[in-house]
């Protein structure tokens, strides 16, 4: 009996850790699906009377809604198929590799959209 009970207590304290790491805790499609909510409320806000630096706040909050929904994504991915790897691709593409470039991509294209910004900003005269 004090065998089964240490043998049960040393299974559970193995497969629980692995069972939180797994889930972390948020479940994908539903946060895909508030990503995409919030995605459409700020496209029907931005389409408003609304001015130049409202606007550029609204694409700053569109481009991290779509990095989050990239990386979830990503994770959800690695959670499935955590057996895949690039030699198993059958394009030969590391999807992982891939879709965190696109987001360090993504990040330097935000940054770059905000310089040009603020240049034009600045370049316009005050209006009267």
């Amino acid at each position: 009996m004090h065998f089964l009970t240490r043998t049960l207590l040393l299974s559970l304290s193995i497969i629980l850790p692995a069972t939180v790491i797994a889930h972390s805790g948020t479940d994908p499609k539903t946060e895909l699906s508030k990503n995409l909510k919030q995605s459409k409320a700020l496209h029907a806000a931005i389409n408003g009377s609304l001015n130049t630096q409202q606007r550029l706040e609204l694409l700053q909050q569109q481009v991290r809604i779509l990095e989050n929904r990239i990386h979830t994504l990503r994770d959800a991915m690695i959670r499935d198929f955590p057996h895949v790897k690039e030699a198993m691709s059958r394009y030969r593409i590391n999807y992982i590799d891939i879709t965190d470039t696109t987001l360090v991509d993504l990040k330097q294209t935000l940054e770059q959209m905000n310089a040009l910004m603020s240049e034009s900003s600045a370049l316009q005269p005050a209006v009267p």
